[in-house]
């Protein structure tokens, strides 16, 4: 609901607002509530303002790096920026509220973080507890580290936040590893993919656009169909 001059206005229902990934996406929630009275407050028509709502983020350009939502082998992909703690656990969390089959994950750091930040972004993962990892090297975004020392760190904290050794696969190049976890989906899983190269994330789009339009031009195809949460 959109509370503005005294007057209430319904949006709809939150799970069905495509950003909120179903409910899923808590944060998606409270960014919409931030935008709407703001778009509200500069005067845009309120009817403008729920149809954008509707449907905004049903189409993964709408809102690029961002909450993209892909289908792919009949798996849900998730490709995001999260290059933070914080913005991986939201991520993360949206994801597991979904109760997929399996939780595959890209993960991977710029150079310029401290040890004890890129420490921290792995122990955020782990506490999701995903089945498969797959840690990257961003050769663009070293930032004064040597090659590999990224990925090393990353595996060192994985590995004192529990998970098992064969959950994680080193990968240097960050294009492979996400294709890694695209060409492993398997229906009911969930692949989150924070990509941060805009041209990796270009050239992953040809090949998760042509998997969502064969699942959507087949028989039970749902190219907007969520996991059962």
């Amino acid at each position: 609901m959109l509370n503005h001059a005294g007057e209430e206005h319904s949006l709809g229902k939150v799970t069905d607002l495509p950003l909120t990934l179903g409910g899923a996406a808590r944060y998606s929630i409270f960014n919409l509530l931030a935008a709407t009275l703001a778009g509200a407050a500069l005067g845009l028509p309120l009817a403008a303002i729920a149809r954008t709502v509707a449907r905004f983020g049903s189409d993964p350009t709408d809102n690029p790096g961002r909450l993209e939502r892909w289908r792919y082998r009949g798996a849900l992909v998730l490709v995001d920026y999260a290059h933070n703690p914080d913005g991986l656990e939201q991520l993360l969390r949206a994801a597991r509220s979904l109760q997929p089959a399996r939780l595959t994950l890209l993960l991977g750091q710029a150079g310029n973080r401290d040890d004890g930040a890129i420490a921290e972004l792995a122990h955020t993962a782990a506490r999701f507890a995903p089945d498969r990892i797959v840690i990257k090297e961003l050769t663009r975004m070293l930032r004064g580290r040597e090659p590999g020392e990224v990925p090393a760190l990353i595996r060192r904290g994985l590995l004192e936040a529990g998970v098992v050794p064969d959950r994680i696969h080193l990968e240097p190049d960050e294009e492979t590893a996400a294709r890694i976890l695209l060409e492993a989906a398997q229906p009911g899983d969930v692949i989150v993919l924070p990509v941060h190269t805009r041209e990796v994330r270009e050239r992953l789009h040809a090949t998760l656009d042509a998997g969502t339009r064969e699942e959507s031009s087949s028989p039970n195809g749902d190219s907007n169909h969520i996991l059962e949460r």
